[in-house]
């Protein structure tokens, strides 16, 4: 992480393919802290969507790619998640 950083600056974005509430609390911080932008892809199915989304917008993501039952969700719950993550830093845009 630190070499990506150094070499590509604001460049340098790291990726996590299997967000949900479980598992990662101990590289998410570490990765959050060390790169400009940081996305996550949901796991196939994510058993407490609230909770998922939540721990995107704290470790300071702006992309989520949704799941494919993202349709699910509905407008209505995902609208506030987009909005909290279109307010976190992308310094790539």
């Amino acid at each position: 992480m630190r070499y990506c950083r150094q070499t590509l600056g604001d460049r340098c974005q790291f990726d996590d393919a299997h967000l949900s509430v479980d598992g990662g609390a101990d590289v998410f911080p570490v990765v959050a802290s060390s790169a400009p932008e940081l996305s996550f892809q949901t796991k196939t199915t994510v058993p407490d969507q609230a909770a998922t989304f939540n721990r995107a917008v704290t470790y300071g993501a702006s992309p989520v790619e949704l799941p494919e039952n993202y349709r699910s969700y509905g407008a209505e719950f995902l609208s506030p998640y987009a909005a909290r993550l279109a307010a976190n830093p992308t310094p790539m845009t």
